[in-house]
Protein backbone atom coordinates (compact mmCIF):
# COMPACT_ATOMS: atom_id res chain seq x y z
CA UNK A 1 0.00 0.00 0.00
CA UNK A 2 1.25 3.47 -0.88
CA UNK A 3 -0.22 6.63 0.57
CA UNK A 4 1.80 9.34 -1.13
CA UNK A 5 -0.33 12.23 0.11
CA UNK A 6 0.42 11.29 3.70
CA UNK A 7 4.14 11.92 3.10
CA UNK A 8 7.17 10.50 4.92
CA UNK A 9 8.60 7.12 3.91
CA UNK A 10 7.93 5.60 7.30
CA UNK A 11 4.22 6.29 6.77
CA UNK A 12 4.32 4.37 3.47
CA UNK A 13 5.27 1.00 4.92
CA UNK A 14 3.33 -1.98 3.63
CA UNK A 15 0.81 -3.70 5.87
CA UNK A 16 3.06 -6.65 6.67
CA UNK A 17 5.98 -4.33 7.48
CA UNK A 18 3.79 -2.62 10.07
CA UNK A 19 2.74 -5.99 11.48
CA UNK A 20 6.32 -7.28 11.65
CA UNK A 21 7.40 -4.12 13.49
CA UNK A 22 4.47 -4.53 15.89
CA UNK A 23 5.39 -8.18 16.45
CA UNK A 24 8.97 -7.26 17.40
CA UNK A 25 7.70 -4.68 19.91
CA UNK A 26 5.17 -7.17 21.33
CA UNK A 27 7.89 -9.79 21.88
CA UNK A 28 10.11 -7.26 23.67
CA UNK A 29 7.19 -6.01 25.76
CA UNK A 30 6.11 -9.54 26.70
CA UNK A 31 9.64 -10.34 27.83
CA UNK A 32 10.37 -7.09 29.65
CA UNK A 33 7.08 -6.05 31.28
CA UNK A 34 6.76 -8.64 34.04
CA UNK A 35 4.53 -8.23 37.08
CA UNK A 36 0.96 -7.00 36.78
CA UNK A 37 -0.72 -3.66 36.22
CA UNK A 38 -3.58 -4.37 38.62
CA UNK A 39 -4.17 -7.18 41.16
CA UNK A 40 -7.12 -8.38 39.04
CA UNK A 41 -4.69 -9.19 36.22
CA UNK A 42 -3.08 -11.80 38.44
CA UNK A 43 -5.68 -12.84 41.00
CA UNK A 44 -8.63 -13.16 38.61
CA UNK A 45 -6.80 -15.22 36.00
CA UNK A 46 -3.35 -16.64 36.71
CA UNK A 47 -3.74 -17.39 40.41
CA UNK A 48 -7.01 -19.39 40.08
CA UNK A 49 -5.58 -21.12 36.98
CA UNK A 50 -2.64 -22.22 39.12
CA UNK A 51 -5.08 -23.40 41.78
CA UNK A 52 -6.92 -25.56 39.24
CA UNK A 53 -3.67 -27.30 38.31
CA UNK A 54 -2.00 -27.52 41.73
CA UNK A 55 -4.96 -27.15 44.13
CA UNK A 56 -3.05 -24.45 46.03
CA UNK A 57 -3.83 -20.77 45.53
CA UNK A 58 -4.71 -17.44 47.13
CA UNK A 59 -8.42 -16.75 46.62
CA UNK A 60 -9.19 -13.03 46.47
CA UNK A 61 -12.44 -11.63 47.82
CA UNK A 62 -14.17 -11.94 44.42
CA UNK A 63 -13.76 -15.71 44.49
CA UNK A 64 -14.85 -15.92 48.11
CA UNK A 65 -17.98 -13.93 47.21
CA UNK A 66 -18.53 -16.07 44.10
CA UNK A 67 -18.84 -13.28 41.53
CA UNK A 68 -16.37 -14.75 39.03
CA UNK A 69 -16.71 -17.57 36.51
CA UNK A 70 -14.00 -20.20 36.30
CA UNK A 71 -14.13 -20.32 32.48
CA UNK A 72 -11.12 -18.06 31.83
CA UNK A 73 -8.94 -19.60 34.59
CA UNK A 74 -9.73 -23.05 33.16
CA UNK A 75 -8.42 -21.93 29.76
CA UNK A 76 -5.20 -20.61 31.30
CA UNK A 77 -4.85 -23.76 33.40
CA UNK A 78 -4.68 -25.74 30.16
CA UNK A 79 -1.81 -23.48 29.15
CA UNK A 80 0.05 -24.20 32.39
CA UNK A 81 -0.41 -27.94 31.87
CA UNK A 82 0.96 -27.67 28.32
CA UNK A 83 3.98 -25.64 29.45
CA UNK A 84 4.72 -28.18 32.18
CA UNK A 85 4.35 -31.06 29.74
CA UNK A 86 6.99 -29.61 27.41
CA UNK A 87 9.41 -28.97 30.27
CA UNK A 88 8.75 -25.39 31.40
CA UNK A 89 8.25 -25.35 35.17
CA UNK A 90 9.08 -21.70 35.79
CA UNK A 91 6.10 -19.38 36.48
CA UNK A 92 7.98 -16.43 34.97
CA UNK A 93 8.29 -18.37 31.70
CA UNK A 94 4.59 -19.26 31.83
CA UNK A 95 3.75 -15.57 32.21
CA UNK A 96 6.06 -14.65 29.34
CA UNK A 97 4.39 -17.13 27.01
CA UNK A 98 0.91 -16.00 28.08
CA UNK A 99 1.86 -12.37 27.45
CA UNK A 100 3.39 -13.29 24.10
CA UNK A 101 0.31 -15.23 22.95
CA UNK A 102 -1.99 -12.36 23.95
CA UNK A 103 0.27 -9.86 22.19
CA UNK A 104 0.24 -11.90 19.00
CA UNK A 105 -3.54 -12.31 19.04
CA UNK A 106 -3.90 -8.53 19.18
CA UNK A 107 -2.02 -8.23 15.88
CA UNK A 108 -5.18 -9.50 14.21
CA UNK A 109 -6.57 -5.95 14.47
CA UNK A 110 -4.11 -4.83 11.77
CA UNK A 111 -5.87 -7.11 9.28
CA UNK A 112 -9.30 -5.98 10.49
CA UNK A 113 -8.55 -2.26 10.23
CA UNK A 114 -6.85 -2.76 6.87
CA UNK A 115 -9.97 -4.45 5.50
CA UNK A 116 -12.21 -1.91 7.24
CA UNK A 117 -10.38 0.99 5.58
CA UNK A 118 -10.79 -0.59 2.14
CA UNK A 119 -14.50 -1.20 2.71
CA UNK A 120 -15.18 2.42 3.59
CA UNK A 121 -12.80 3.54 0.81
CA UNK A 122 -10.53 5.27 3.29
CA UNK A 123 -7.21 3.37 3.33
CA UNK A 124 -5.56 6.49 4.72
CA UNK A 125 -7.50 5.94 7.97
CA UNK A 126 -6.01 2.43 8.15
CA UNK A 127 -2.53 3.89 7.70
CA UNK A 128 -2.95 6.35 10.56
CA UNK A 129 -4.45 3.59 12.69
CA UNK A 130 -1.38 1.43 12.04
CA UNK A 131 0.85 4.35 13.05
CA UNK A 132 -1.05 4.71 16.34
CA UNK A 133 -1.11 0.97 17.06
CA UNK A 134 2.65 0.81 16.55
CA UNK A 135 3.59 3.94 18.45
CA UNK A 136 1.33 4.23 21.48
CA UNK A 137 2.40 2.35 24.62
CA UNK A 138 -1.21 1.37 25.45
CA UNK A 139 -1.41 -0.98 22.47
CA UNK A 140 1.73 -2.80 23.54
CA UNK A 141 1.72 -2.80 27.33
CA UNK A 142 -1.97 -3.55 27.88
CA UNK A 143 -2.40 -5.97 24.98
CA UNK A 144 0.03 -8.44 26.56
CA UNK A 145 -1.65 -8.31 29.96
CA UNK A 146 -4.00 -10.94 31.37
CA UNK A 147 -6.50 -8.28 32.43
CA UNK A 148 -9.89 -9.32 31.11
CA UNK A 149 -10.34 -5.86 29.59
CA UNK A 150 -7.10 -6.36 27.67
CA UNK A 151 -7.90 -9.88 26.49
CA UNK A 152 -11.17 -8.81 24.85
CA UNK A 153 -9.76 -5.82 22.93
CA UNK A 154 -9.20 -7.52 19.52
CA UNK A 155 -12.47 -9.45 19.83
CA UNK A 156 -14.43 -6.26 20.44
CA UNK A 157 -12.86 -4.81 17.28
CA UNK A 158 -13.84 -7.93 15.33
CA UNK A 159 -17.38 -7.82 16.74
CA UNK A 160 -17.78 -4.17 15.78
CA UNK A 161 -16.47 -4.86 12.26
CA UNK A 162 -18.89 -7.76 11.79
CA UNK A 163 -21.85 -5.80 13.12
CA UNK A 164 -21.12 -2.78 10.91
CA UNK A 165 -20.91 -4.83 7.70
CA UNK A 166 -23.45 -7.52 8.57
CA UNK A 167 -25.80 -7.98 5.62
CA UNK A 168 -29.51 -8.63 6.05
CA UNK A 169 -30.57 -12.29 5.93
CA UNK A 170 -27.10 -13.59 6.76
CA UNK A 171 -27.81 -16.07 9.57
CA UNK A 172 -24.33 -17.63 9.60
CA UNK A 173 -22.53 -14.35 10.26
CA UNK A 174 -25.22 -13.28 12.73
CA UNK A 175 -24.82 -16.57 14.60
CA UNK A 176 -21.03 -16.12 14.69
CA UNK A 177 -21.47 -12.56 15.96
CA UNK A 178 -23.74 -13.93 18.69
CA UNK A 179 -21.14 -16.53 19.64
CA UNK A 180 -18.52 -13.79 19.75
CA UNK A 181 -20.64 -11.58 22.00
CA UNK A 182 -21.43 -14.54 24.24
CA UNK A 183 -17.73 -15.35 24.45
CA UNK A 184 -16.94 -11.76 25.44
CA UNK A 185 -19.58 -12.04 28.16
CA UNK A 186 -17.97 -15.22 29.51
CA UNK A 187 -14.63 -13.41 29.81
CA UNK A 188 -16.04 -10.25 31.42
CA UNK A 189 -19.71 -9.80 32.23
CA UNK A 190 -19.76 -6.08 31.30
CA UNK A 191 -19.00 -7.06 27.70
CA UNK A 192 -22.68 -7.96 27.33
CA UNK A 193 -23.19 -4.24 26.72
CA UNK A 194 -21.50 -4.58 23.33
CA UNK A 195 -23.97 -7.34 22.50
CA UNK A 196 -26.77 -4.93 23.40
CA UNK A 197 -25.25 -2.32 21.07
CA UNK A 198 -24.93 -4.78 18.19
CA UNK A 199 -28.52 -5.96 18.77
CA UNK A 200 -29.80 -2.36 18.65
CA UNK A 201 -27.82 -1.80 15.45
CA UNK A 202 -29.55 -4.78 13.81
CA UNK A 203 -32.92 -3.39 14.85
CA UNK A 204 -32.10 0.05 13.41
CA UNK A 205 -30.99 -1.57 10.14
CA UNK A 206 -34.17 -3.68 10.16
CA UNK A 207 -32.16 -6.90 9.99
CA UNK A 208 -34.89 -8.83 11.79
CA UNK A 209 -33.94 -12.20 10.31
CA UNK A 210 -30.49 -11.90 11.86
CA UNK A 211 -31.83 -11.48 15.38
CA UNK A 212 -32.74 -15.13 16.00
CA UNK A 213 -29.37 -16.65 14.95
CA UNK A 214 -27.59 -13.87 16.89
CA UNK A 215 -29.55 -14.71 20.04
CA UNK A 216 -28.94 -18.41 19.46
CA UNK A 217 -25.17 -17.84 19.41
CA UNK A 218 -25.35 -15.86 22.65
CA UNK A 219 -27.57 -18.54 24.23
CA UNK A 220 -25.06 -21.31 23.53
CA UNK A 221 -22.44 -19.38 25.48
CA UNK A 222 -24.90 -18.87 28.33
CA UNK A 223 -25.50 -22.63 28.42
CA UNK A 224 -21.74 -23.10 28.74
CA UNK A 225 -21.61 -20.59 31.59
CA UNK A 226 -24.46 -22.35 33.38
CA UNK A 227 -22.80 -25.75 32.99
CA UNK A 228 -19.41 -24.53 34.25
CA UNK A 229 -21.03 -22.79 37.22
CA UNK A 230 -22.84 -26.01 38.13
CA UNK A 231 -19.52 -27.88 38.11
CA UNK A 232 -17.64 -25.19 40.06
CA UNK A 233 -20.17 -23.30 42.20
CA UNK A 234 -22.89 -25.94 42.43
CA UNK A 235 -25.71 -23.94 40.85
CA UNK A 236 -26.27 -22.66 37.28
CA UNK A 237 -25.41 -19.00 36.60
CA UNK A 238 -24.15 -18.58 40.17
CA UNK A 239 -21.31 -16.22 39.21
CA UNK A 240 -23.51 -14.08 36.96
CA UNK A 241 -26.28 -13.73 39.56
CA UNK A 242 -23.87 -12.93 42.40
CA UNK A 243 -22.05 -10.43 40.20
CA UNK A 244 -25.34 -8.67 39.42
CA UNK A 245 -26.40 -8.67 43.09
CA UNK A 246 -23.08 -7.29 44.31
CA UNK A 247 -22.54 -4.59 41.68
CA UNK A 248 -26.11 -3.50 40.88
CA UNK A 249 -28.37 -4.31 43.83
CA UNK A 250 -25.84 -3.83 46.62
CA UNK A 251 -23.69 -1.26 44.77
CA UNK A 252 -20.71 -3.06 46.22
CA UNK A 253 -18.19 -1.56 43.80
CA UNK A 254 -18.75 1.85 45.41
CA UNK A 255 -16.76 0.68 48.46
CA UNK A 256 -13.66 0.99 46.28
CA UNK A 257 -14.33 4.68 45.69
CA UNK A 258 -16.62 6.89 43.64
CA UNK A 259 -15.31 9.04 40.83
CA UNK A 260 -16.52 12.23 39.11
CA UNK A 261 -18.41 12.15 35.82
CA UNK A 262 -15.35 13.26 33.83
CA UNK A 263 -13.10 10.40 34.98
CA UNK A 264 -13.22 8.61 31.63
CA UNK A 265 -12.69 11.81 29.66
CA UNK A 266 -9.53 12.62 31.57
CA UNK A 267 -8.51 8.96 31.29
CA UNK A 268 -7.89 9.56 27.59
CA UNK A 269 -5.10 11.97 28.51
CA UNK A 270 -3.54 9.36 30.78
CA UNK A 271 -3.61 6.85 27.95
CA UNK A 272 -2.64 9.14 25.06
CA UNK A 273 -1.36 12.45 26.59
CA UNK A 274 -3.55 15.55 26.84
CA UNK A 275 -3.04 16.98 23.30
CA UNK A 276 -3.88 13.66 21.61
CA UNK A 277 -6.84 13.14 23.97
CA UNK A 278 -8.32 16.55 23.08
CA UNK A 279 -7.77 16.04 19.35
CA UNK A 280 -9.23 12.53 19.49
CA UNK A 281 -12.43 13.89 21.08
CA UNK A 282 -12.66 16.61 18.42
CA UNK A 283 -12.19 14.19 15.52
CA UNK A 284 -14.49 11.52 16.97
CA UNK A 285 -17.22 14.19 17.06
CA UNK A 286 -16.22 15.28 13.55
CA UNK A 287 -16.57 11.69 12.35
CA UNK A 288 -19.92 11.38 14.08
CA UNK A 289 -21.34 14.47 12.37
CA UNK A 290 -19.49 14.70 9.05
CA UNK A 291 -18.74 11.03 8.38
CA UNK A 292 -21.92 9.47 9.68
CA UNK A 293 -22.00 6.74 7.04
CA UNK A 294 -18.62 5.38 8.18
CA UNK A 295 -18.88 6.06 11.91
CA UNK A 296 -22.48 5.97 13.14
CA UNK A 297 -22.75 2.17 13.24
CA UNK A 298 -19.52 1.97 15.28
CA UNK A 299 -20.79 4.55 17.74
CA UNK A 300 -24.14 2.78 18.19
CA UNK A 301 -22.37 -0.51 18.90
CA UNK A 302 -20.17 0.94 21.65
CA UNK A 303 -22.65 3.48 23.09
CA UNK A 304 -24.35 1.18 25.68
CA UNK A 305 -20.93 0.25 27.07
CA UNK A 306 -19.88 3.91 27.38
CA UNK A 307 -23.18 5.12 28.84
CA UNK A 308 -23.49 2.43 31.52
CA UNK A 309 -19.86 2.76 32.59
CA UNK A 310 -20.31 6.52 32.77
CA UNK A 311 -23.34 6.10 35.05
CA UNK A 312 -21.63 3.66 37.44
CA UNK A 313 -20.10 5.56 40.37
CA UNK A 314 -16.93 3.47 40.62
CA UNK A 315 -14.71 4.17 37.61
CA UNK A 316 -11.24 2.97 36.69
CA UNK A 317 -9.17 3.82 33.63
CA UNK A 318 -8.73 0.13 32.78
CA UNK A 319 -12.48 -0.27 32.30
CA UNK A 320 -12.11 1.74 29.07
CA UNK A 321 -9.58 -0.64 27.51
CA UNK A 322 -12.09 -2.59 25.36
CA UNK A 323 -13.18 0.55 23.47
CA UNK A 324 -9.80 2.25 23.01
CA UNK A 325 -9.00 0.75 19.57
CA UNK A 326 -12.46 1.71 18.28
CA UNK A 327 -12.13 5.20 19.76
CA UNK A 328 -8.85 5.80 17.94
CA UNK A 329 -10.33 4.30 14.76
CA UNK A 330 -13.18 6.81 14.89
CA UNK A 331 -10.64 9.60 15.45
CA UNK A 332 -8.65 8.40 12.42
CA UNK A 333 -11.80 8.44 10.28
CA UNK A 334 -12.55 11.98 11.44
CA UNK A 335 -8.94 13.16 11.02
CA UNK A 336 -8.54 11.81 7.49
CA UNK A 337 -11.96 13.13 6.53
CA UNK A 338 -11.12 16.60 7.80
CA UNK A 339 -7.70 16.89 6.18
CA UNK A 340 -9.18 15.98 2.80
CA UNK A 341 -11.13 19.23 2.97
CA UNK A 342 -7.85 21.16 2.97
CA UNK A 343 -5.81 22.32 0.04
CA UNK A 344 -2.87 20.09 -0.88
CA UNK A 345 -0.37 22.45 0.73
CA UNK A 346 -2.36 22.75 3.98
CA UNK A 347 -2.94 19.01 4.01
CA UNK A 348 0.80 18.38 3.90
CA UNK A 349 1.26 20.75 6.83
CA UNK A 350 -1.50 18.89 8.72
CA UNK A 351 0.17 15.54 7.99
CA UNK A 352 3.56 16.79 9.25
CA UNK A 353 1.87 18.20 12.36
CA UNK A 354 -0.05 14.95 12.98
CA UNK A 355 2.99 12.72 12.59
CA UNK A 356 5.13 14.98 14.78
CA UNK A 357 2.58 15.45 17.57
CA UNK A 358 1.77 11.72 17.69
CA UNK A 359 5.49 10.89 17.65
CA UNK A 360 6.19 13.17 20.62
CA UNK A 361 3.20 11.66 22.43
CA UNK A 362 4.44 8.14 21.72
CA UNK A 363 7.92 8.91 23.04
CA UNK A 364 6.54 10.54 26.17
CA UNK A 365 4.30 7.54 26.89
CA UNK A 366 7.10 5.05 26.26
CA UNK A 367 9.53 6.74 28.65
CA UNK A 368 7.05 7.99 31.22
CA UNK A 369 5.09 4.76 31.67
CA UNK A 370 6.04 2.13 34.25
CA UNK A 371 6.56 -1.04 32.17
CA UNK A 372 7.41 -3.36 35.09
CA UNK A 373 4.50 -2.48 37.35
CA UNK A 374 4.47 -4.85 40.38
CA UNK A 375 7.35 -6.74 38.77
CA UNK A 376 9.21 -6.55 42.06
CA UNK A 377 6.35 -8.49 43.71
CA UNK A 378 6.42 -11.32 41.19
CA UNK A 379 10.23 -11.46 41.17
CA UNK A 380 10.40 -11.60 44.97
CA UNK A 381 7.89 -14.45 45.27
CA UNK A 382 9.53 -16.40 42.47
CA UNK A 383 12.91 -15.98 44.16
CA UNK A 384 11.56 -17.14 47.54
CA UNK A 385 10.00 -20.18 45.87
CA UNK A 386 13.37 -21.27 44.51
CA UNK A 387 15.21 -20.87 47.84
CA UNK A 388 15.46 -24.28 49.57
CA UNK A 389 15.85 -22.62 52.97
CA UNK A 390 12.32 -21.17 52.79
CA UNK A 391 9.79 -23.50 54.41
CA UNK A 392 6.89 -21.06 54.55
CA UNK A 393 6.19 -17.36 53.97
CA UNK A 394 4.11 -14.84 55.89
CA UNK A 395 3.47 -11.33 54.59
CA UNK A 396 2.61 -8.42 56.89
CA UNK A 397 1.35 -4.94 56.20
CA UNK A 398 -0.24 -5.60 52.79
CA UNK A 399 -2.79 -8.16 51.68
CA UNK A 400 -1.56 -11.11 49.68
CA UNK A 401 -3.28 -9.66 46.63
CA UNK A 402 -0.27 -7.32 46.53
CA UNK A 403 2.13 -10.22 46.39
CA UNK A 404 2.98 -12.94 43.93
CA UNK A 405 0.54 -15.51 45.26
CA UNK A 406 1.08 -19.25 44.97
CA UNK A 407 1.47 -18.87 41.21
CA UNK A 408 4.86 -17.14 41.48
CA UNK A 409 5.82 -18.78 44.78
CA UNK A 410 5.25 -22.18 43.11
CA UNK A 411 6.22 -24.18 46.17
CA UNK A 412 4.41 -26.68 48.36
CA UNK A 413 4.73 -24.52 51.46
CA UNK A 414 2.44 -22.29 53.56
CA UNK A 415 1.81 -18.78 52.24
CA UNK A 416 -0.19 -16.57 54.61
CA UNK A 417 -0.94 -12.97 55.50
CA UNK A 418 -0.51 -11.87 59.12
CA UNK A 419 -2.12 -8.95 60.95
CA UNK A 420 -0.89 -7.90 64.37
CA UNK A 421 -4.12 -8.97 66.00
CA UNK A 422 -3.99 -12.35 64.23
CA UNK A 423 -0.41 -13.20 65.13
CA UNK A 424 -0.07 -16.52 66.92
CA UNK A 425 3.51 -17.60 67.52
CA UNK A 426 2.61 -21.27 68.01
CA UNK A 427 0.62 -21.35 64.76
CA UNK A 428 3.58 -19.87 62.86
CA UNK A 429 5.90 -22.52 64.28
CA UNK A 430 3.41 -25.32 63.58
CA UNK A 431 3.03 -24.23 59.94
CA UNK A 432 6.84 -24.16 59.59
CA UNK A 433 6.79 -20.55 58.46
CA UNK A 434 10.31 -19.20 58.69
CA UNK A 435 10.32 -16.31 56.19
CA UNK A 436 8.61 -12.96 56.67
CA UNK A 437 7.99 -10.14 54.19
CA UNK A 438 7.65 -6.94 56.20
CA UNK A 439 5.69 -3.98 54.79
CA UNK A 440 5.11 -2.14 58.07
CA UNK A 441 7.25 -2.01 61.21
CA UNK A 442 9.09 -5.14 62.29
CA UNK A 443 6.66 -6.23 65.01
CA UNK A 444 6.80 -9.87 63.82
CA UNK A 445 10.58 -9.94 64.03
CA UNK A 446 10.45 -8.41 67.52
CA UNK A 447 8.26 -11.33 68.62
CA UNK A 448 10.95 -13.76 67.51
CA UNK A 449 13.76 -11.77 69.10
CA UNK A 450 11.87 -11.79 72.39
CA UNK A 451 12.21 -15.58 72.32
CA UNK A 452 15.89 -15.43 71.41
CA UNK A 453 15.33 -16.56 67.80
CA UNK A 454 17.63 -14.91 65.24
CA UNK A 455 16.10 -13.38 62.09
CA UNK A 456 18.42 -12.25 59.31
CA UNK A 457 17.72 -10.00 56.33
CA UNK A 458 17.30 -12.27 53.31
CA UNK A 459 16.53 -10.01 50.34
CA UNK A 460 19.83 -9.43 48.50
CA UNK A 461 18.45 -6.37 46.71
CA UNK A 462 17.43 -4.90 50.09
CA UNK A 463 14.38 -3.48 48.34
CA UNK A 464 12.22 -4.98 51.07
CA UNK A 465 12.57 -6.25 54.58
CA UNK A 466 12.56 -10.00 54.00
CA UNK A 467 13.72 -11.99 57.02
CA UNK A 468 14.68 -15.65 57.41
CA UNK A 469 14.23 -16.84 61.00
CA UNK A 470 16.39 -19.66 62.33
CA UNK A 471 14.46 -21.96 64.67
Amino acid sequence: MQFRRDGFRIMNLGKFSWIFLALVIQVVTAFYSNGYNHPDEHFQVLEPAYGIVFDDWVASWEWERGIRSYILPVVFSWGIRVFKAIGFDDPSMWSFFFRLILGIQFLSVFFIFDRWGKKIQNPSASLWMFYFLIGNWVFHYFTVRTLTGSIVMPWVVLGSYLSVFLENKNPKKAFFLGLLCGGLFLIRFQMALFGVGFFILMLIKKQYRNLLPFCLGVSLCLVLLGAVDVMTWGTPFHSMIEYFKFNILEKGASQFGEDPWHRYITALSRFFTAPIAVLSIIFVFYAGFKKRKESLSIIIGMLPFLIIHHLIAHKEDRFLLPVLPLWIWLACIGWTGWKKTLSEKKERVAVVFGIGLCGISFLYGAFHHQWKWQGDFSDLYRWLGTDDRVTGVAQTGKTLTYGGGNYYFHKRAPLVYLEKEDFDFKSVIDQKINTFIIYDDSWVISKFKEKGISCNLLDPKKSRQVYLCDY
